[in-house]
């Protein structure tokens, strides 16, 4: 029997997930019944208590794992899953996943995790316990259908490949500082009319690129950490950005140029290859306009670039388990979007 193209791209999709498997996250039930909230995606909500009691079942007996990174991590998740569910609802006709489409998102997982221990283990290691499995499954599913969806209804042009193989390359400078008053600081004097090569050089902690004004070359992208590159990717040539926050400090970014990279020959064999990239990223463009998206910042902040949950800022104080605060329910999951459950 012949798998048919749909099928196909599904699958390429699903094998490509096996790779995001340390960001799953999830919790169990359907139960949103607690006055308090880690974060609200529109009109639907994830409660606290739906969200340490995964953590807890994660961590238990993981001594290794950082619970804020942990959070963060099922945090997103939960908000992707919300998100998923209002865009397939969306859709026309509506999006519903089937057993099937579940299933074969599983067994890819399975089949690609296998030498590692298999699916289960590899959930526990990013601190996902079994029992949460199902949901962050689903995730990933809707991810591929969506995906695939997006791809069915606008077939992909020759352009789409060349700027996702050979995306134009970053000609900019930066101020990199540890404070972000500092950093704030420097930014006004900027937009006041401040020389940048001259503040670089006199504030700037990249040893590199200080005693050049800040200047960082052209580089392709994907060289910089991706706060840094979804940063300046989303400015224009001239334009100086920021404070963008990283693990190394706070960025002032000046993009001077971006400058066209090589187009290569398209092949077939990179067309399946790229296709499930461009696909996600279409989603991704899709859900940027879908609800709105806030975080409790004991739990984390929110990247609507990357759209992902990162741990929170500062220090969290976050309770250990539901157990340990009284507005703090039970153990659930995201509960459904209002007026948005997919029909068939």
């Amino acid at each position: 029997m012949h798998a048919s193209p749909e099928r196909r791209r599904l699958s390429a999709v699903a094998s490509a997930a096996v790779a995001a498997l340390l960001l799953l996250s999830a919790c169990a039930d359907n139960d949103a019944s607690g006055s308090g909230s880690a974060a609200t995606v529109g009109d639907a909500r994830v409660s606290k208590g739906d969200l340490l009691g995964a953590v807890d079942r994660g961590m238990a007996g993981n001594a290794t794992l950082n619970r804020k990174q942990v959070i963060a991590e099922h945090l997103t998740t939960q908000v992707r899953l919300a998100l998923y569910e209002a865009e397939a609802a969306k859709q026309n006709p509506a999006v519903k996943l089937t057993d099937e489409q579940v299933k074969a998102t599983r067994d890819e997982l399975e089949k690609g995790l296998a030498a590692g221990g298999g699916l289960v283990q590899a959930a526990a290691n990013a601190g996902v316990a079994e029992a949460d499995l199902d949901d962050a499954i689903r995730r990933l599913t809707y991810e591929q259908v969506l995906a695939v969806g997006s791809i069915a209804a606008k077939p992909i042009s020759d352009d789409e490949i060349i700027k996702a193989v050979a995306p134009d390359q970053l000609h900019s400078a930066h101020i990199l500082v540890k404070e972000r008053s500092l950093a704030d600081s420097i930014l006004a004097e900027i937009k006041s009319g401040g020389d940048f090569a001259a503040l670089a050089a006199k504030h700037s902690l990249d040893p590199g690129s200080k005693v050049k004004g800040g200047d960082l070359g052209t580089v392709a992208k994907g060289t910089f950490v991706p706060e840094f590159t979804a940063a300046a990717y989303a400015a224009q040539p001239g334009e100086v950005v920021g404070p963008v926050q990283s693990q190394f400090g706070f960025h002032i970014i000046k993009v001077i140029a971006f400058v066209p990279s090589p187009k290569p020959e398209i092949t077939a064999e990179m067309r399946a290859a790229v296709v499930p990239t461009i696909g996600t990223e279409r989603l991704k463009a899709e859900l940027r306009t879908g609800p709105t998206v806030s975080i409790d910042p004991r739990y984390g902040t929110w990247n609507s670039e990357s759209l992902a949950v990162g741990p929170p800022a500062g220090e969290a104080d976050e309770p250990s388990s539901p157990e340990a605060s009284p507005d703090l329910p039970g153990i659930g999951a995201v509960r459904p979007v209002p007026s948005a459950a997919p029909s068939s």
